[in-house]
């Protein structure tokens, strides 16, 4: 494994500007959406009426009000494990040293991967014709110019599924069901869509999941959904423009 530097993957990539307090990105003065908040338009809102919290909370012998700041906790913990465990992550590919920090153990399991190609970590990625950015955690160039793509997710081991609650996604993504990994798939596929819009070709794609309970890492193979991404963009182009 090793990795490399000064690659530009999309012409102009040095030049997108990230601000992470508001979470924005623009190219040459030009503000570009993130994936994340795409994602989150056609997600359909959890537990609207209240009833999956109201069940819980009964299950569990307390208020609602508690049970939901005990779910608030749990996703500011899991966001802080996450921007850790990249920092960790994105410090070992560039050292091979395993850092002193809680997540030792897991560095240690994240070394054992067979990784075959040059590594690229934290790559911000952006296409123009649908006004988009995001970054993807990690990047695998292989010998001849192929590539893959990989994201660290640190959600709860029983949330990595395809469960949702009988929730589907918003229209155009009304085919998907509104589950993690659902999302994931998506998410990584307009990483994807990207690159391949500016040249590249995508192997594959992969979710690891950072088990912090069990101390390991499982791969979530995720599949490429260009059509679906391809729908999902021009419906949201459209509505810019219909808005604008």
């Amino acid at each position: 494994m090793k990795e490399r530097k000064n690659l530009e993957f999309i012409p102009e990539q040095s030049k997108l500007e990230f601000e992470p307090i508001s979470h924005t990105y623009s190219l040459n003065g030009q503000n570009l959406v993130s994936v994340s908040s795409i994602l989150k338009e056609y997600s359909t809102p959890f537990d609207v009426d209240g009833k999956i919290v109201a069940r819980k909370a009964v299950e569990n012998g307390i208020s609602v009000e508690e049970q939901k700041a005990i779910w608030e906790k749990l996703g500011k913990d899991s966001r802080e494990k996450g921007t850790l465990f990249h920092a960790d992550a994105e410090n070992y590919i560039k050292t091979k040293k395993i850092p002193n920090t809680p997540n030792k153990k897991l560095i240690k399991e994240f070394s054992k991967i067979k990784f075959k190609g040059a590594l690229f970590s934290e790559v911000r990625l952006f296409n123009l014709d649908y006004g988009v950015a995001g970054t993807t955690d990690l990047i695998e160039v292989f010998p001849d110019n192929s590539i893959s793509l990989a994201d660290y997710k640190t959600s709860q081991a029983k949330k990595m599924s395809r469960f949702s609650f009988g929730r589907k996604m918003l229209y155009p993504l009304n085919n998907t069901w509104d589950s993690t990994l659902d999302k994931f798939e998506i998410q990584m596929s307009i990483y994807s869509y990207m690159l391949e819009e500016a040249g590249w070709w995508v192997r594959n794609l992969m979710v690891y999941h950072i088990d912090y309970d069990k101390q390991k890492i499982k791969e979530f193979p995720m599949q490429n959904r260009r059509k679906d991404v391809i729908r999902m963009l021009d419906h949201y182009k459209q509505n810019r423009l219909l808005k604008s």
